[in-house]
């Protein structure tokens, strides 16, 4: 049966397939393998959208399935009634389809079809006139497009400062798509000091780019911004869908979100340099008159703990320096 399956594929170049394509799945088989092998995983949260199965994952499904009789897979009590015939199929199809185009997981999409031809009617009623399905495509991409953008840290006037923390090696590109759909949800979310129910909510939410852990990461980054004592309880409650050093990414990401909305509330510009003896020098330049210096003493401090390096930060008063007088400037030792 895999032979036949794969014979019937078409060849990676017909699908235009290159090495930064994702596979996404839709439809019940998919969505009822992600639920089986999340409880098989002991997976805490009742959430499919964005699961991610990998090849080894699908290969143990597999194994775990295919020799047993469908009354048998009934009772594994993941699978309804009208699924348990097809689903060992399904898993072939499935296996195939991802070691000849060489992909090493799928994502599953709690979506389908239906729902992607209505997102693009309520973005353009016209889409569907004439049956123009080429029409459909690129308002698709458009959908798409706008999606992942929308969560750029450039919108936030933060990319220069992120590329050079990246550059002097103090985040990673991953610690900065966190960073920057932290940002966007913190600017659409309404205040609240209930942080355990916040967790929760942030975990239902879709972040397209995102993995689980990701996910996961982000809303306890969130959570560690308002409340370290909670993030840290939860940390260690989802400690076995994280790894050890996730707790530093988680740190670093939220000293960043108090910095960034310090600057963003004030209308501010920051910029960083690292100098030779490792000491990181923050620059910032305040539009409003009133800035919360003391506020911002606070987060240099905790980030010069969470990053282990020497901070000094200087306020740049434009009116103060068109008059010759001195900028503020302020040094902070790391106490690591």
């Amino acid at each position: 049966m895999t032979q036949k399956i794969v014979d019937t594929l078409p060849n990676k170049r017909g699908y235009d397939i290159g090495i930064d394509t994702l596979l996404v799945g839709v439809g019940g088989t998919l969505r009822a393998l992600g639920r089986y092998d999340q409880k098989r995983a002991g997976f805490p949260f009742e959430k499919i959208h964005n699961y991610r199965l990998t090849l080894s994952a699908i290969d143990s499904l597999r194994r775990d399935l295919s020799y047993l009789k469908t009354s048998e897979i009934y009772g594994r009590g993941s699978f309804d009634s009208t699924r348990v015939e097809t689903i060992v199929a399904g898993i072939y199809v499935i296996q195939s389809m991802m070691k000849k185009f060489d992909f090493e997981e799928v994502v599953i999409s709690g979506y389908g079809i239906r729902e992607g031809i209505l997102a693009s009617f309520i973005q353009n009623p016209n889409t569907l006139e004439n049956h123009n399905i080429e029409s459909l495509q690129k308002q698709n991409l458009k959908v798409l497009s706008y999606h992942c953008n929308k969560h750029d840290i450039s919108h936030f006037g933060l990319d220069d400062m992120m590329q050079d923390m990246i550059y002097y090696r103090l985040l990673k590109e991953r610690e900065v798509e966190i960073l920057s759909y932290a940002l966007y949800t913190l600017s659409r979310l309404p205040e609240t000091n209930k942080h355990y129910g916040l967790f929760y909510r942030l975990l239902d939410e879709d972040y397209p780019s995102l993995t689980y852990r990701e996910q996961v990461i982000l809303a306890l980054s969130i959570v560690y911004s308002k409340k370290m004592r909670t993030a840290q309880e939860l940390f260690y409650k989802y400690s076995h869908l994280l790894k050890p050093q996730n707790l530093k990414s988680i740190q670093k990401i939220a000293i960043l979100l108090n910095l960034a909305t310090i600057i963003i509330k004030t209308g501010s510009q920051i910029g960083i340099r690292l100098t030779e003896n490792q000491k990181m020098i923050i620059t910032i330049i305040p539009i409003q008159k009133l800035f919360p210096t003391t506020l911002l003493k606070q987060v240099i401090e905790k980030a010069s703990t969470v990053f282990e390096i020497p901070i000094q930060y200087d306020i740049r008063n434009r009116i103060i320096r068109v008059n010759g007088s001195t900028n503020k400037i302020i040094s902070i030792k790391s106490q690591t």
